[in-house]
């Protein structure tokens, strides 16, 4: 495996590393495939440099996220598994309507919604 291969494995693993994800997750998070990300931290498929700078930028987010204690969207989906399975029914809509009001945020705002 030549060099530039071996540090484009190291980045995407570092990446999951510091995305505190698993790596299915990761793969979604990223829009790809979890046997495509697998594929891609063994070499046998080169990511695009975009894809890597992705891994890298969004890792990096759920990092800074954790360390803040600022839940991400992906916490927030979580919890409102949990809360349906559990039959919590106003509990789970307390989440739906939070989760919602975070996707809406900077983006919708940006959008020009407000």
């Amino acid at each position: 495996m030549d060099q530039d291969t071996q540090a484009v494995i190291e980045r995407l693993t570092d990446a999951l590393a510091t995305s505190g994800l698993s790596l299915r997750r990761f793969a979604h998070a990223l829009g790809t495939s979890p046997s495509r990300f697998s594929a891609y931290r063994s070499g046998q498929t080169a990511p695009s440099a975009a894809f890597l700078l992705r891994a890298e930028r969004i890792a990096a987010a759920l990092s800074e996220a954790r360390r803040d204690k600022i839940p991400s969207s992906i916490d927030a989906i979580d919890a409102l598994r949990r809360a349906a399975k559990r039959g919590d029914e106003d509990w789970t809509y307390a989440l739906a309507l939070e989760l919602r009001d975070r996707c809406q945020g900077p983006v919708g705002t940006a959008q020009g919604r407000s």
